[in-house]
């Protein structure tokens, strides 16, 4: 089994980090070195393919911070530049108060949200 194995994922399917998918089961042997056409599942979000299991037919989803392309916006379009997880999953289309206590990418940067005060 040599080439390349393309995945098709519907538009209407999204992965996340830890999701995984299973290409062939009950296979013992494999001969060959298949490889991905693609291992860029979502370049918006950083999302990739761990192919450290192809052999056994198995890919899982995973996060690659260094691929995520959408963090940086313009500083006028501040109401509407998305807030990611460290997972690279946009939790908030832009910075409010209603972030929740945690470490978010905002603008290409780590900002962290602490305990707010009345």
């Amino acid at each position: 089994m040599n080439g390349n194995i393309e995945i098709f994922i519907p538009e209407t399917h999204t992965f996340a980090a830890g999701d995984s998918i299973v290409l062939w089961k009950d296979v013992t042997t494999i001969k060959g070195t298949p490889v991905l056409a693609s291992e860029a599942i979502d370049s918006e979000m950083g999302l990739c393919w761990d192919t450290s299991d192809l052999a056994r037919g198995i890919l899982r989803v995973t996060f690659d911070p260094t691929g995520i392309q959408l963090v940086q916006s313009s500083e006028k379009d501040t109401q509407t530049t998305p807030v990611y997880d460290l997972y690279g999953r946009r939790v908030a289309d832009a910075y409010t108060n209603q972030l929740q206590r945690g470490i978010y990418l905002y603008k290409g940067k780590k900002i962290a949200v602490g305990n707010r005060r009345m």
